[in-house]
């Protein structure tokens, strides 16, 4: 039931902060902010200061699987949830999944699949973002490439795009280099911090994503024995 589903979601991400011993592997990816009602998908000892009121909002939406590959399909949705945190690790007001979900949900959209640019404007003034980052992603063998931009909603502008590659293990890395280019003007990322392996993020995020919550309690469980 959801009970079962909130409890293996909580001790997962406790593993992330590394509240509990598991096998976590040293990247440089910063753990971002509990604040927002502790909603965030990477909760640590090291919050960062609270944005400024008049600093810009921003939305990140799932990523597009330019291959539309099934296999893949879980990075979608990973990299909003990684890049989210990583700006939000930078002091960026970035939205947490929670409130994106909620307007998904108002705007009876699909949480989990590829929307035009109208729509996710329009997301993003229902939750009062400033800006909308959008982006794609490739995976070609074990490397992946993934590519955002912005949207500034006021003047509807995009920004140039931002790309960023590397291994597949590498996922971390990559999302971090991209929030900092994204959220910190290119500056160098913080210290390294602990990550869980791979193969358990990826149960963790289709468990996000699962619609039962029979199959939200197996992937989470597989993720915490991963």
């Amino acid at each position: 039931g959801s009970s079962l589903c909130d409890k293996t979601l909580k001790r997962f991400l406790d593993c992330r902060a590394g509240r509990r011993r598991v096998r976590c592997k040293p990247v440089r990816h910063r753990q971002s902010a509990a604040g927002d009602g502790g909603d965030s998908l990477s909760p640590g000892p090291n919050h960062p200061a609270r944005a400024p009121a008049d600093q810009p909002r921003v939305l990140v939406v799932p990523f597009e699987n330019e291959r539309n590959e099934p296999k893949f399909h879980w990075l979608s949705e990973a990299a909003a949830v990684l890049l989210t945190d990583g700006l939000r690790a930078g002091g960026s007001a970035a939205i947490v999944r929670s409130q994106r979900v909620r307007a998904f949900e108002q705007l009876y959209l699909p949480v989990s699949r590829s929307l035009s640019r109208a729509t996710i404007i329009k997301v993003g003034q229902l939750v009062g973002a400033t800006d909308v980052v959008i982006g794609t992603y490739r995976v070609d063998g074990t490397t992946v490439s993934v590519t955002a931009r912005s949207i500034r909603l006021d003047a509807g502008r995009l920004q140039p795009e931002v790309t960023e590659r590397g291994e597949l293990t590498e996922l971390f890395g990559i999302f971090e280099r991209l929030s900092g280019r994204l959220g910190r003007g290119g500056r160098p990322a913080g210290p390294a911090a602990a990550h869980p392996p791979l193969d358990a993020f990826e149960n963790y995020i289709k468990g996000l994503l699962a619609t039962s919550p029979v199959s939200q309690a197996s992937f989470l469980e597989a993720a915490l024995r991963d």
